[in-house]
């Protein structure tokens, strides 16, 4: 083996072995319960947080209004290939009761979306320019549109994959090759 191979290959093996180490070493964090922190700094750092988490949060609904606007497509082309299907003669049965599935999740996940939206335009407890004007009441509104938003989140997880997966079945089982989705279109952003 060539001397600079050998010196590259085991200089690799110390790094790797040393960040290991240092990875499996405990935690500081984990050495036992955390320090008291005094209220008056807590509530200072949370009036300096609580901005940056309603920013966070608003690029979350953005995200998820794109992704709500994605399952109303996926919806639109699911009710097409129904139609077309049963008016072929094919049984449909199991799209319909997929695509009901999935439109309940969708309503769901929608529904829980909007009463985020309101609270974020709200934003009780934040001034005009989202700094924080009221401690608690701020709290109080990224916890709730948080929640909010974690409920929609998870009311859209995985519907969208088993709607297709159910699809495609139902394709592979009729003998049809599945439509070519349209190009997606990448949503314009001020």
């Amino acid at each position: 083996m060539n001397p600079i191979r050998k010196f590259a290959t085991g200089g690799l093996a110390a790094l790797m072995m040393t960040v290991g180490t240092a990875a499996l070493a405990p935690s500081p964090a984990l050495a036992g319960p955390p320090t008291p922190v005094a209220p008056a700094a807590s509530e200072e750092a949370s009036s300096k947080t609580l901005p940056q988490i309603l920013r966070a949060e608003r690029r979350a609904l953005r995200e998820q209004a794109d992704r709500l606007r994605v399952a109303g497509f996926e919806k639109t082309r699911v009710e097409r290939l129904i139609v077309t299907q049963k008016e072929a003669g094919k049984d449909v049965t199991v799209l319909e009761t997929a695509l009901a599935t999935f439109t309940e999740r969708v309503t769901a996940a929608r529904a829980d979306h909007l009463k985020a939206a309101d609270i974020l335009r709200k934003a009780d407890g934040f001034g005009p320019n989202g700094q924080v004007v009221e401690l608690e009441v701020a709290r109080q509104t990224v916890k709730q549109a948080g929640d909010l938003l974690k409920s929609a989140h998870e009311h859209l997880d995985g519907s969208l994959k088993d709607l297709a997966t159910a699809v495609k079945a139902w394709l592979d089982a009729n003998g049809l090759k599945p439509e070519a989705p349209p190009a997606p279109k990448k949503p314009k952003t001020p």
